[in-house]
Formats: C-alpha cells, sequence, structure tokens
C-alpha cells in the first residue's frame, strides 16, 4: 500500500478543496471544549487535544426519522447521504465505530 505524506502548510488548500465535493468535518473549539462539527474554514480545525463530544453522532444519529404519516398516508422519504471527510479523528473514536460495525454487521436472531 502506498504512503503519502502532507506537509502541514498544505492541509488548509487540501480542506478548500474538499469542502467542494464533501462535508469534512473535523475536531473544533467550542467554548470550553474541543468537538467534531462540520468544518468550512481550515482554520477552526484544531488537530490538538482530545474531544470531548465523540464522532459517533455523525454515523449513529441519536435520532432519525424512518418514515411519518401525513394524510392518512404512510410516507417513507429517504434522507440524501452525504460524502463525508473526517480529519483529526482520534484512534477511540475509530475503535468505537468498528466495534458498532462488528455489531451490526453479525446477524442477529431475535428471541
Amino acid at each position: 500500500m502506498p504512503v503519502y505524506s502532507l506537509p502541514k502548510q498544505s492541509l488548509p488548500k487540501l480542506i478548500l478543496s474538499c469542502t467542494k465535493s464533501f462535508e469534512v468535518i473535523g475536531p473544533v473549539q467550542k467554548e470550553n471544549y474541543l468537538a467534531y462539527e462540520s468544518i468550512a474554514d481550515p482554520e477552526t480545525l484544531v488537530l490538538s487535544g482530545n474531544t470531548y463530544v465523540p464522532a459517533k453522532p455523525f454515523f449513529l444519529p441519536p435520532r432519525e426519522e424512518l418514515f411519518r404519516f401525513e394524510d392518512g398516508a404512510f410516507i417513507t422519504d429517504r434522507p440524501a447521504i452525504n460524502q463525508r471527510i473526517f480529519i483529526g479523528i482520534k484512534l477511540c473514536d475509530l475503535n468505537s465505530i468498528k466495534k458498532h460495525d462488528m455489531l451490526f454487521v453479525k446477524e442477529y436472531q431475535d428471541q
């Protein structure tokens, strides 16, 4: 597998070019903690420190509308799937996502 490196000063240019086609998500400074958010300005990206809020809600939202009823009709709108790029995601968040994948990939039989 080829390995590529990017000079740190080129990262803002890369992020700006990616935001044209993708939603770029990374750690940003909130009032007194770091959290993952969509990034429009590369200067808001903080690559040092640990995030207080995990990346999991981007993969498994706490609430998701699957269907609804309008005027007696059953409506199932499929939300648009955004293509995303994560920058600065920590290893603990990646391991958490991997664990969830293992749970959802296996067949589970209701009892």
